[in-house]
């Protein structure tokens, strides 16, 4: 991206100029003390550069309200560009490195500790007397479950994270996915998988099998 606007030079009238303007690609904001590129010549004068298309970002968090809870916020992002991206791509692709960066802790964690940490997790008891109001109401309502987050599972990032980018939201989705569909999830491995199972079987249900599903579809096609 060339700044069309930016002044080079004040002239007066009459005046002539000839000048060579070598132009780089990078990332980020660069100052002339950064390490000069052996293609210039020597009496080349360098400036600062700007390489982001990002012009200007704004960020608000507000309260907000998922069926019955009102303890989840909502984040609103406002990005300027200078039309090189456009916002939507500009935030996609920051949210992706974000997530690339946090997938490299979860992943060395779970490569030192894998069976030690499901089994702290399955081992945490619920205090007597303190139940969740979402576990109250999948008593009264064995089906009220299929409407919650799958945030409720208390999954961890790495598990969360990929189901989210399944395309997974609720508990509902994850119920309707057999143990093969998870796996075709980019970095849902068999840990995840293990994990995942035993957060659903504590809610009384299991994942769907393929088996099942094409016993039904016999049935009825053979009464």
């Amino acid at each position: 991206f060339v700044d069309l606007e930016a002044p080079i030079c004040t002239m007066e009238d009459g005046a002539r100029l000839s000048v060579d303007i070598y132009v780089e690609q990078g990332t980020g904001y660069a100052t002339i003390e950064r390490t000069r590129p052996a293609y210039l010549p020597v009496d080349a004068l360098m400036v600062d550069a700007i390489f982001s298309p990002v012009l200007k970002v704004n960020y608000d968090v507000e309260a907000a309200r998922v069926g019955q809870r009102t303890d989840y916020e909502r984040l609103i992002i406002e990005v300027w560009t200078n039309g090189v991206h456009s916002p939507e791509s500009t935030v996609r692709e920051a949210s992706s490195i974000l997530r690339n960066y946090y997938d490299n802790f979860v992943a060395d964690m779970e490569k030192i500790h894998p069976a030690a940490r499901l089994e702290a997790e399955a081992s945490v008891e619920t205090p007597s007397g303190e139940e969740s109001v979402g576990a109250a109401a999948d008593e009264a309502d064995p089906n009220n479950h299929h409407s919650r987050p799958v945030r409720d599972l208390e999954l961890s990032i790495r598990s969360e994270n990929c189901l989210l980018r399944g395309g997974i939201h609720t508990i509902g989705d994850l119920l309707s996915k057999t143990r093969e569909d998870l796996l075709k999830i980019r970095n849902l491995g068999k840990i995840s998988l293990r994990e995942i199972e035993e957060k659903v079987e504590k809610l009384g249900s299991d994942l769907p099998t393929e088996k099942s599903e094409d016993k039904s579809v016999k049935e009825d096609v053979n009464p």
